[in-house]
């Protein structure tokens, strides 16, 4: 499964980030993070498996579905507005 998409005019890359966690009882985190290759922006945090999915024509929003027992999305598309 791919977790990562190239922004529309190819400067900037999304990708499902999992966080590490010291503790094996706690969880693991995922985010959805975007790049320009200088600098890391999260712009999305939850604790289901997540996934980008794209991104919009203008390069202003991130597409994502999140899967999980609590995903809050139902496994469906949603849309993470950068700007």
């Amino acid at each position: 499964m791919r977790t990562f998409n190239w922004s529309p005019d190819g400067e900037k890359i999304a990708f499902a980030l999992k966080l590490k966690t010291e503790n094996q009882a706690v969880p693991p985190r995922f985010q959805i993070c975007v790049s320009d290759g200088k600098k890391i922006e999260a712009v999305f945090e939850t604790a289901n498996l997540t996934r980008v999915t794209g991104w919009a024509k203008d390069g202003r929003e991130v597409y994502f579905a999140e899967t999980g027992t609590n995903a809050k999305t139902g496994g469906k598309t949603v849309i993470c507005s950068r700007g």
